[in-house]
């Protein structure tokens, strides 16, 4: 694998749910990389759209390219058409939100959530 393709994708994950926007000192501790080095990939994926700048606090997050990507995988999983009529079954009969998500190896990748919109 090339190593300069792998660090671009370590990079994609060291940005959580928890902390969305990182410096890139951060970034670059994680990565135990250099700053140099990780400013340049984060120029790369910055121009190609899968990470954006916050202008207010200069840190770095996701961008709106990565959602472009999910939304292609997810498309391949009709496995979600299929479980909607079973989750809002399960729903209703439990009167509680149901997801649906797979399991690669050790972590779980929401698909789709279920929940009573008329009583919320």
């Amino acid at each position: 694998m090339l190593s300069s393709v792998k660090k671009a994708l370590e990079v994609l994950q060291v940005f959580t749910v928890e902390e969305p926007e990182l410096s890139l000192t951060e970034i670059s501790k994680r990565l135990m990389a250099h700053k140099s080095s990780t400013s340049r990939i984060m120029l790369t994926l910055a121009s190609e759209g899968f990470v954006e700048k916050n202008p207010e606090n200069k840190k770095y997050r996701l961008g709106l390219k990565i959602i472009d990507l999910a939304n292609r995988a997810l498309s391949q999983f009709d496995v979600r058409a299929h479980a909607a009529l079973l989750m809002k079954k399960l729903s209703d009969r439990l009167e509680e939100i149901v997801h649906l998500s797979v399991l690669d190896k050790n972590e779980f990748y929401g698909l789709t959530t279920f929940w009573d919109t008329e009583n919320p």
